[in-house]
Parts: structure tokens; C-alpha cells; sequence
């Protein structure tokens, strides 16, 4: 039999008033108690609670009983917390494995995700510069932003600190970027056509 529980040879007057004091939790007052049932009856508010509601709280040991409950409930909470931040952490860490393996798979795609054109250009000196264009048709920090997210994860998961230098591109997009090839580079260069 727990602790919290009516006491053989408890009246049910006093096992009652006891539960609606363990029941305020660990910040409960005795004379809260005492003058919750005066409200009841349309009685004023007292200041102290009177002896036979004194000698009673000490004969059933209140205060004891009530704190047995207060441990009680902080390791069922405990328990039942740990059982959520084992699955959240689990979860969490299935989740980093996907977006991992997911930008792995974009970084190794990435060559598809350039195109290049060849354009003439007159340069300022009048004469005709071949120009190579490279137009990225994924942006680079989307892929950064999944592993740095995936490797949040995983470290929260695992334990782990999840401060780390960051490796950005400063959030900005990266468009076109022009590579001109000076002309005895350019008979060598394969350019792909983006086809």
C-alpha cells in the first residue's frame, strides 16, 4: 500500500480533506485546505485552521504522505520524460541520417547542376574574347543549410555540442559565374553544352 493512500482507521472525513491536499501538489498550504471547504458552506476566509484540524493533519501524517506523493510523481514525470527524449532523440537522429544521405546525393549530382555556354564578347581594346559561362542551377548554401541541419540532429541525438564553425556562402545565391579562358586554354577545355 502507497504512502498516499487512506491509512486503516482513517476516517473517510479526513481522507478526503488529506487527498484534496495532496492533490495542490508540492506548493500545497494546510489552510488552503481548511478554507476551500469553508468557500463550500459560504463561510469567510479564516486565518488558521483550527486544533482538530491540527491534531488531525499530525495523526495522519499530511505533510509526509503528501511529500511521498511529490516523489512519486517527479519519478513517474522523470520516467515518462526520458522515454520522450529517448524517442525524440531517436527520431531526431533518423531524420539527420535522411537529409545526410539526401545533400550526399545532391553533392554528387552537382555536375548536372552546371551549365555552360561559350559566348563572344568585344572587349574594350576592341579585339574578341571568348567567354565561358557557368550558370549553377542549384544553389550551394540550400545543400549546406540540409547537412548542417542533418548534423544538428545527429549531435543533439548523440549528445553532442552542436556549435561548430559554420561553412555558408553567407546566404546569398550564386548565380552565373564567368570564367574567361585565355586562348591557348581554350583549344584544350571541353565545355559542356548543358545538354
Amino acid at each position: 500500500m502507497d504512502e498516499w493512500e487512506r491509512k486503516q482507521g482513517e476516517p473517510m472525513r479526513w481522507f478526503a480533506r488529506f487527498e484534496k491536499y495532496r492533490l495542490l501538489g508540492p506548493q500545497r498550504a494546510f489552510l488552503a485546505v481548511y478554507n476551500a471547504e469553508r468557500a463550500e458552506v459560504d463561510r469567510g476566509r479564516a486565518k488558521r485552521c483550527p486544533e482538530s484540524w491540527r491534531r488531525n493533519r499530525r495523526k495522519w501524517m499530511w505533510k509526509d504522505r503528501a511529500e511521498v506523493w511529490d516523489a512519486h510523481i517527479l519519478v513517474q514525470e522523470s520516467l515518462e520524460w526520458g522515454e520522450r527524449r529517448k524517442t525524440l532523440r531517436a527520431q531526431d537522429w533518423t531524420l539527420g541520417e535522411e537529409l545526410r544521405e539526401r545533400a550526399q546525393q545532391l553533392l554528387a549530382q552537382m555536375p548536372r547542376f552546371f551549365r555552360t555556354q561559350t559566348q563572344t564578347h568585344m572587349g574594350a581594346d576592341g579585339v574578341q574574347h571568348e567567354v565561358t559561362v557557368v550558370e549553377m542551377l542549384i544553389r550551394p548554401h540550400e545543400i549546406i543549410a540540409m547537412a548542417k541541419v542533418a548534423s544538428e540532429l545527429q549531435r543533439l541525438a548523440s549528445g553532442e555540442p552542436t556549435s561548430r564553425p559554420d561553412i555558408t556562402t553567407g546566404g546569398q545565391p550564386i548565380g552565373r559565374v564567368a570564367v574567361v579562358l585565355p586562348d591557348n586554354m581554350r583549344g584544350d577545355a571541353k565545355v559542356d553544352k548543358g545538354e
